[in-house]
């Protein structure tokens, strides 16, 4: 996966980012391993292979989710 392999690339050269954008990048790079994962247990218990319970999904901090590319403090600013 191409995705993750810049994200860890980025991560490695955390002195080029500032502390939010890294925290997003992390948040990122914990979505796609869920995916990976999540898409694994999918093909792997759909064929019969595997009995295993579902991943779990990462817990993110609140303050930087966003819902469709709104982030919850603008939401905040704009109530």
């Amino acid at each position: 996966m191409k995705a993750i392999k810049i994200l860890r690339n980025a991560l490695a050269n955390d002195h080029l980012y500032t502390d939010d954008e890294l925290k997003k990048l992390k948040g990122k790079l914990a979505e796609l391993n869920y995916e990976k994962e999540y898409d694994r247990w999918y093909r792997r218990s759909s064929q019969g292979f595997s009995n295993e319970p579902a991943p779990e999904p990462p817990t993110t901090d609140a303050g930087s989710d966003t819902v469709y590319g709104v982030s919850d403090d603008e939401k905040r600013n704009q109530l």
